[in-house]
């Protein structure tokens, strides 16, 4: 079954976005959680059939965890913007003992570049950032809610960690990037693995990374791929980057309601 399918144009192609349900692969870095998310992309819709002309093969636009459901809409500038779930259907995260669930990404502006979808955080979201901090090697985490910008073009690792010890890495190699939630402090949708992976397409990388509290969303490439995943570190306290990244961390204020053409007063997620 396709869920919550959403057609579009943009940028002369022609978008199916959907959230396919019962499907499989041997690929390593595609459909390995319960649901995922796909788009087909081509140069046209053909509605007397209807099929989209000189498709694309069916890509995922995200390898994290948690990203199902994703749904577009045109704003006033005519920038084609997309929000997504950050959640799956079937799968109850820790924080539903507390009477607590769902929530959505932050907003994405969508474009298409070499047959690509991007996704780019909203231009307005930098209006969230507080005082620009340097991030090296080993670092006390102000907030545990915020940015993290850096580029590398040699293997890395990032990690979140509490003073227990327990941890989220995020890493590179020569071949790919590799998202590990195995040692949480809360474990959940283990059956579905614990370890995403996704193809590492350019040398040199560029790294956006959003966290909130229990959110991360990481931007690869300029958004060429994202990893979406929710993550539960108790008492998360510290930020550790391999010595050869130098970052720069963003403190963000909350959010209490998003206007993309006026000052943003934003809700804690």
């Amino acid at each position: 079954m396709w869920e919550c399918p959403d057609y579009f144009e943009l940028d002369g192609k022609s978008i199916m976005l959907f959230s396919p349900q019962g499907v499989e692969s041997d690929n390593p870095y595609e459909y390995k959680n319960i649901f995922s998310v796909s788009y087909i992309l081509g140069d046209s819709l053909n509605k007397d059939k209807p099929e989209l002309v000189n498709h694309k093969a069916i890509t995922q636009p995200d390898f994290g965890f948690d990203f199902y459901a994703p749904q577009t809409y045109l704003d006033e500038q005519g920038r084609r913007i997309m929000y997504a779930w950050i959640g799956l259907p079937e799968i109850d995260t820790p924080s539903v003992d507390y009477q607590w669930t769902g929530l959505l990404t932050i907003p994405r502006e969508l474009n298409v570049i070499d047959d690509m979808l991007i996704q780019t955080p909203l231009a307005e979201l930098k209006a969230l950032r507080k005082e620009k901090l340097a991030a090296r090697g080993e670092t006390l985490l102000p907030s545990s809610s915020f940015e993290l910008k850096f580029e590398a073009d040699s293997n890395f690792s990032l990690e979140l960690s509490n003073e227990k010890g327990d941890t989220l890495i995020f890493e590179m190699n020569e071949t790919e990037f590799k998202l590990d939630r195995s040692n949480n402090t809360h474990i959940y949708a283990e059956e579905y693995g614990l370890v995403r992976l996704a193809p590492r397409l350019d040398r040199t990388q560029n790294i956006q990374v959003f966290v909130d509290n229990s959110v991360l969303e990481i931007f690869i490439n300029n958004g060429k791929h994202t990893m979406t995943s929710r993550f539960f570190i108790q008492d998360m306290n510290k930020l550790s980057l391999s010595a050869s990244i130098d970052a720069n961390l963003y403190p963000l204020d909350s959010i209490v309601g998003l206007h993309t053409n006026t000052e943003l007063n934003l809700a804690n997620r």
